[in-house]
C-alpha cells in the first residue's frame, strides 16, 4: 500500500512539472531517458505514472487519447508488480478513463480488447517488412502477399514465414546476413560451422558449400533445430493464439483517456501495435497517441518510420517515452529522435550516442550548457535530488533545468541560445 502511495504521489508531482511544457501548438513530444525507470526515496516516477500524468493533462480539453503500456518492459515496477498495477488502478478509475487489455497471455489487468486483423491489408508495406525481419525463411516478402481475409489465413501465412527454412535457404539466408553486416566468406562460414569446415569451405568455393550442406543435413542437432523452428511457429501464430489479440472487427474504444495494457511489445506480436494505432485513428482523429515504449527496436526499426507519418496523415499528436539504452544508432531511430525534438521533450537520462542531436544546430553555448547540466543532474541525484531537462521551441528560452519536486531551477537566456 505505501508503494501506491508514491506512485500516486510521483503522479501528480511530475504532472505539475508538465504542466506548462504541455501549453500550445504542438506535434511531438518526446520523454527520453536511459531505462525505463526514474525512481526517488519520496517517490515513484516509472514510464506509466508519468504518461498517465500528460494524458491526465491533455483529456481536461476533451481530447481522445490512446495510451499504450508495456505490461512486462525491463526495469523496476513495472506492471508485474501487483502492488504497481494497484496505482495504476486507481488513477485509471477516475471519470473520462477506460482501461483495457491486450494479450496473448492472461494478464487479468481489465476488460480484454482485440485490433482489427485486416488493418494488415493497408499497412502492408509496413508489415511486409516487419514479417521479413522476423522471418527465418526468407530475405523478402513481397506486399502483394499480404491478401489477409481472416485469422485463418494470417495464421497460415505467418506459420510459414515464421518456420524452418530448408537448409539451403537458412546457409544462404545467413550467408546474406553476415556478407552484409560485415563482409567477407570467412565471418559467414564461422557462423556457420565448425573450424575444419569453416577451412573447408574458405579452400573449396561453391562446392565447400555443397559439403557444409550435406554435413548439415546429415547433423541431427541441426536437423532439431529446424524442428523446434516449425514448431514455435505454430505455437506462437495458431489461430487460437491470434485469435486473443485479433479479430475482424475494429477495436472497441471509447471517448475519452483509453488505456491499454499490453505484452505485445516483444518481437513475436509487436506487430499488433501498428494495427492497434490505425484502429484507434480511424476512429478518433485529431487523437492523441502516448507510447510508453516502441516495439522491440531490433526488430521494429521501420515502425518508427511509419508512426509520424500515420499521426501526421490523421492529424494527430505523438508522446512517445523512449528507453534509449535498448535504441540501435540507426538512420530510422536518429530521425525518431530528432522529429521528438521538433517541439517539446523532456529528458530525464540518454544514451550517449544520441547527445550529440540535443545540440545539432545550435551554438556552443547550449553544448557547453548541456554537458555541464547532465553532470549536474548526477550530482543531485547522489543527493537524493532528481533533475531533468525541458526544451520547448517554441519559447525563446528553448532550454531549461527542472527539478522533479521543486519546479524550474535554470533556462538557458540570451541571443545565442535560440535556435535558428
Amino acid at each position: 500500500m505505501i508503494m501506491s502511495e508514491e506512485y500516486l504521489k510521483g503522479f501528480n508531482t511530475i504532472r505539475s512539472r508538465f504542466t506548462d511544457l504541455l501549453r500550445g501548438e504542438w506535434s511531438y513530444l518526446g520523454i527520453l531517458d536511459f531505462d525505463h525507470t526514474y525512481i526517488a526515496n519520496k517517490y515513484i516516477l516509472v514510464p506509466e505514472n508519468i504518461l498517465l500524468a500528460i494524458a491526465d493533462l491533455v483529456k481536461k480539453e476533451n481530447n481522445n487519447i490512446l495510451l499504450i503500456l508495456n505490461y512486462n518492459r525491463s526495469g523496476e515496477f513495472n506492471l508485474i508488480d501487483k502492488t504497481h498495477l494497484d496505482g495504476l488502478h486507481k488513477i485509471v478509475t477516475r471519470q473520462g478513463y477506460h482501461l483495457f487489455e491486450l494479450s496473448v497471455n492472461e494478464l487479468n489487468v481489465a476488460e480484454k480488447i482485440r485490433t482489427n486483423a485486416t488493418n494488415i491489408i493497408e499497412l502492408k508495406d509496413l508489415m511486409a517488412k516487419v514479417f521479413t525481419r522476423l522471418s527465418e525463411r526468407t530475405n523478402y516478402i513481397s506486399p502483394k502477399k499480404l491478401k489477409i481475409s481472416d485469422l485463418q489465413t494470417l495464421s497460415k501465412f505467418l506459420i510459414d514465414v515464421m518456420g524452418a527454412p530448408s537448409i539451403i535457404d537458412d546457409l544462404k539466408k545467413r550467408a546474406q546476413n553476415v556478407i552484409a553486416q560485415k563482409g567477407g566468406t570467412v565471418k559467414f562460414a564461422a557462423s556457420l560451422v565448425s573450424i575444419p569446415r569453416l577451412i573447408e569451405f574458405s579452400l573449396m568455393g561453391i562446392s565447400g558449400f555443397i559439403k557444409v550442406w550435406r554435413l548439415h543435413k546429415k547433423d541431427p542437432e541441426y536437423r532439431e533445430y529446424l524442428r523446434n523452428l516449425d514448431e514455435r511457429a505454430v505455437e506462437l501464430y495458431n489461430e487460437e493464439k491470434l485469435s486473443k489479440i485479433l479479430s475482424n472487427e475494429y477495436a472497441a474504444f471509447k471517448e475519452g483517456v483509453n488505456v491499454v495494457v499490453t505484452d505485445c511489445f516483444d518481437k513475436e506480436y509487436g506487430f499488433v501495435i501498428p494495427l492497434l494505432i490505425l484502429d484507434f485513428l480511424k476512429q478518433f482523429q485529431n487523437a492523441y497517441i502516448i507510447l510508453a515504449d516502441v516495439p522491440d527496436a531490433r526488430y521494429y526499426t521501420s515502425f518508427v518510420e511509419w508512426l509520424p507519418e500515420t499521426i501526421e496523415a490523421y492529424e494527430a499528436r505523438l508522446v512517445s517515452y523512449l528507453p534509449t539504452k535498448y535504441i540501435p544508432v540507426n538512420e530510422n531511430f536518429n530521425e525518431y529522435i530528432k522529429l521528438l525534438m521538433n517541439d517539446k521533450t523532456a529528458i530525464f537520462n540518454l544514451k550517449a550516442d544520441f547527445f550529440h542531436f540535443l545540440h545539432s544546430g545550435e551554438s556552443i553555448i547550449v553544448y557547453s550548457w548541456l554537458y555541464d547540466k547532465f553532470g549536474q543532474m548526477e550530482e543531485e541525484r547522489r543527493e537524493g535530488e532528481y533533475l531533468f531537462i525541458i526544451r520547448d521551441t517554441h519559447r525563446e528560452s528553448a532550454w531549461e533545468l527542472m527539478n522533479v519536486e521543486k519546479g524550474s531551477i535554470e533556462r538557458l537566456k540570451g541571443f545565442f541560445a535560440r535556435r535558428e
